[in-house]
């Protein structure tokens, strides 16, 4: 009977140690820092001249006439 007591507060020992060592190396200062990957950075759209160009073209293509009527339900 204290042969297992023994055995038990080992095993339990070495699962916190097992769960406290996963815990601190898990982490990581980085995990959030990622970059989104269905957009294009500010600076890489200001450093390409290909997409610096496009960029520009859908500013333009975004600007209405005054004489053009403004439907509802679209947006620009």
């Amino acid at each position: 009977m204290k042969n297992i007591k023994i055995y038990k507060k080992l095993v339990l020992r070495i699962l916190l140690i097992f769960a406290f060592g996963i815990t601190i190396t898990s982490c990581s200062e980085d995990i959030l820092d990622k970059q989104p990957l269905d957009a294009i950075s500010e600076d890489n759209v200001f450093n390409d001249p290909v997409f610096l160009q496009n960029y520009v073209y859908n500013v333009y293509n975004g600007i209405r006439p005054p004489w053009s009527p403004v439907q509802e339900g679209l947006s620009v």
